[in-house]
């Protein structure tokens, strides 16, 4: 999104269907809703900044290295 979270997010409020419409109807207000509440955990220029990891590489490793192994190991199903 290169710093532009919030300008996706008017544009899916602007978007999104009208109230009217029932909820399992409604993707574009369901993800606008989801983002909007999540809005502070798409800043990657504050994060950057801040010198913390934005990509998820580390988390697959982790799970790679760790999960996998324990669940992957001898005698396991």
């Amino acid at each position: 999104l290169k710093g532009k979270a919030h300008q996706l997010i008017d544009e899916l409020e602007a978007k999104s269907e009208p109230l009217t419409v029932p909820e399992e109807q409604a993707p574009v207000r369901i993800a606008h809703r989801y983002l909007a509440a999540r809005a502070y955990q798409l800043d990657y220029p504050r994060a950057l900044a801040q010198g913390l990891p934005v990509g998820t590489g580390m988390i697959e490793s982790a799970h790679k290295q760790v999960i996998q192994k324990r669940l992957k190991g001898p005698g396991m199903a």
